[in-house]
């Protein structure tokens, strides 16, 4: 009766969404991550016929996966956003700007490397 006599219905659902606080997946960044390790150490191959195909893939995880993984997050991030229960995570958005600036400079080399073979 408490609703009836403050002219205000109980507001159940409200109070159990407002609990909870809305937060951005971290599946993207921990690929993003992922795809910057394993384009780093393909930068350890040595010479050899598997060499132009690691750095084919050196560059393809670390220029464009990781660009694309970092870009899912920043969308997500936004539409998150938008919610009054946002909760940012400034470490997972650090974290996407590193595996981002270093996914980035693998692919690079990547790119160094696989245009040097090509010109042989």
């Amino acid at each position: 009766m408490r609703g009836i006599d403050s002219g205000k219905e109980p507001d159940m659902a409200g109070a159990a969404v407002a609990s909870r606080a809305v937060r951005t997946s971290r599946w993207p960044v921990l690929g993003a991550v992922a795809a910057t390790l394993a384009s780093g150490a393909l930068l350890f191959l040595g010479p050899g016929d598997v060499f132009a195909w690691a750095a084919v893939a050196g560059y393809v995880l670390g220029a464009v996966v990781v660009t694309v993984l970092v870009q899912v997050h920043r969308a997500a991030r936004t539409r998150a956003s938008s919610s009054p229960w946002f909760n940012p995570e400034r470490g997972l958005d650090r974290l996407a700007g590193a595996a981002l600036t270093v996914g980035l400079l693998c692919g690079v080399w990547h790119a160094f490397v696989v245009a040097t073979e090509l010109a042989k």
